[in-house]
């Protein structure tokens, strides 16, 4: 009764939650576009989505975006597709229950889990993704000026 777990088709995480700026740079990949040959055999980690969530799992592709502030401003940069390998839901024990008593409350749960590259967008494309798949107001390369 009253639990809520989202069904996600799109894995947009920060830094914090494990986005690897290591591997996924902008400006490198302008230069020197990263290809699924350079990442394709390593497996990445995510933590503390907020929310029970369930993505798409191998072989279902999920979309991939990095989440940022620039500007003091949400974005979202699409850097390509994932395969979801392995998923973890669990309290957490510092979120108070805002909820009523008898209903789930689902910003007390956190999701982690891991993944491995499917393809990594060009850098024309990561542009026109971008563009074109973000929600309104989250355009990386609109809110950032690029």
């Amino acid at each position: 009764m009253g639990s809520i777990i989202d069904i996600n088709d799109t894995l947009e995480i920060t830094e914090e939650q494990g986005f690897p700026t290591d591997v996924f740079d902008l400006a490198r990949h302008q230069a020197n576009p990263i290809t699924i040959d350079d990442v394709g055999n390593r497996v990445f980690s995510f933590r503390g989505k907020v929310k029970p969530r369930i993505f798409q799992l191998d072989p279902v592709r999920v979309f991939f975006y990095q989440n940022q502030t620039v500007n003091g401003q949400t974005t979202w940069l699409a850097w390509g597709e994932v395969l979801i390998q392995s998923l973890h839901i669990e309290k957490n024990p510092d979120a108070p229950h805002t909820s009523k008593r008898n209903e789930s409350d689902p910003g007390q749960w956190v999701t982690s889990g891991t993944y491995t590259m499917l393809k990594v967008y060009d850098p024309e494309y990561q542009r026109i993704a971008t563009h074109h798949q973000t929600p309104e107001g989250f355009d990386y390369f609109a809110v950032s000026g690029q």
